[in-house]
């Protein structure tokens, strides 16, 4: 049999980018889809999307390359 140890929990979400931040964001009823932005929808059927924002996982950068 295998075991499994889990060392600690995160989140990387649209709706937050911490465990804090992301249940905060489902309390309130957040949702995280909305309309593709970052490139022309014209020639696909999907025009949503759940993106997440890059510019605040700075912050996890460091402790992600040790």
């Amino acid at each position: 049999m295998k075991r499994v140890v889990v060392t600690g929990m995160g989140a990387i979400t649209p709706i937050g980018n911490s465990i804090d931040a992301f249940w905060e964001s489902v309390k309130a009823g957040k949702i995280g889809f909305d309309r593709i932005t970052y490139f022309d929808t014209a020639d696909y059927k999907c025009k949503l999307a759940a993106p997440v924002s890059y510019t605040h996982l700075r912050a996890h950068e460091t402790l992600a390359n040790l």
